[in-house]
């Protein structure tokens, strides 16, 4: 066998690898660009974060009270997530607040009906409106929500609700009273002793028999 004949069957392994590599890679770049093509991509699953209570909530500052934020997780079916890892961040600057350990983040863990609060959240001394960061973490699943709140130098409205006694009924239980009174006085001026009968009906009079 000549050394050119060696040499070329050496080659054809090499040749016959080389072409099903290249072979392979066009199928996958083809494959790449069909997906581009038709705009097919994997659906991206997350996590809804639903704010129950501390919405567009007003903080006292001459009180020191906050409204702390309840927040509930649910997943693409609308379920609660229950053991979902909740953080709450707070703004470093400006209106905002605290949580306790004067710490800017709060975790907590969802319960059986997905919720989680942000017990102990104070509010400092900035007037204005901020922003409560809510990220939540399940199972590689990730979702992200803004409370909004505002601080402000007012001091809360404490006075009483009115009650539910109605003035027309005062008037009533009033005029019953001064109708009764007028009776008795015009009862007793006659020539004899009179009888009055109070009850729940009218007032009545009337001599003796």
């Amino acid at each position: 066998m000549s050394d050119r004949a060696s040499i070329s069957a050496l080659q054809q392994p090499a040749i016959v690898l080389l072409t099903a590599a290249m072979f392979l890679n066009q199928s996958a770049a083809a494959q790449a660009q069909a997906q581009l093509n038709t705009g097919v991509t994997a659906p991206t699953r997350t996590l809804r974060v639903v704010a129950l209570e501390g919405e567009e909530a007003i903080n006292s500052i001459p009180a020191h009270t906050g409204t702390a934020p309840v927040v509930e997780v649910r997943d693409e079916n609308e379920r609660p997530v229950e053991g979902a890892t909740v953080i709450f961040s707070l703004p470093e600057t400006g209106a905002g607040g605290i949580f306790p350990g004067d710490r800017l983040t709060l975790t907590k863990t969802t319960n059986q009906r997905g919720q989680a609060d942000a017990t102990g959240f104070t509010p400092n001394f900035t007037p204005g409106r901020f922003l409560i960061r809510v990220t939540v973490r399940r199972d590689g699943l990730t979702g992200t929500t803004f409370v909004r709140q505002t601080n402000t130098e007012r001091m809360p409205d404490l006075r009483p609700r009115k009650s539910g006694v109605s003035w027309k009924w005062i008037a009533v239980g009033a005029g019953v009273a001064a109708g009764a009174a007028t009776g008795i006085y015009f009862g007793t001026r006659g020539s004899g002793p009179s009888t009055i009968s109070a009850g729940a009906g009218p007032v009545v009079f009337g001599s003796p028999h």
